[in-house]
């Protein structure tokens, strides 16, 4: 089991359909099975970010609306004048729940480009989470490597 210094809840973003992602906050232990739904943990050991975070996987939230989507980040500045540039996934599923844009070949942005829409944000206006896959088809159907689930029970320590 992976020791962080991390208490209290931890965020879960569930994709289901639509661009609209499933937000589910715990409290405590929780097992997951490696199957289901594409779903996201908030990374809590935040280190070795890109420039401006650009590339990042995110969940944001517009204050005013309360809706958690799926991004990528292209800027985010904290600097005056503070900006943020997000690409915001369009919601587009297979039948089976998974985004289109993780079936594509990927070997460059332009490959998925076509399922995201590309917004500038003030970053007061946003709440955002930085994520880590944990379960379902990803990307080039790489496989997940999870520190934080135990290889014993499959339990995460939340």
């Amino acid at each position: 089991m992976l020791k962080t210094p991390s208490r209290g809840t931890r965020s879960f973003f569930v994709i289901l359909d639509g661009f609209e992602l499933l937000h589910v906050e715990v409290l405590h232990w929780l097992v997951f099975d490696d199957t289901g739904p594409v779903t996201f943990i908030k990374c809590t050991q935040l280190c070795n970010f890109p420039q401006h975070c650009n590339g990042n996987v995110v969940a944001f939230c517009k204050k005013d609306n309360g809706k958690w989507c799926l991004g990528v980040i292209e800027l985010l500045s904290i600097v005056p004048s503070e900006t943020l540039i997000i690409h915001q996934w369009d919601g587009h599923v297979s039948k089976l729940g998974v985004p289109l844009f993780v079936e594509s070949d990927i070997k460059c942005w332009n490959d998925v480009a076509s399922h995201f829409n590309r917004a500038v944000l003030d970053p007061k206006q946003v709440e955002i989470e930085f994520l880590n896959q944990d379960k379902g088809i990803t990307a080039n159907n790489a496989p997940i490597k999870s520190p934080k689930r135990s290889i014993v029970d499959g339990e995460f320590n939340v």
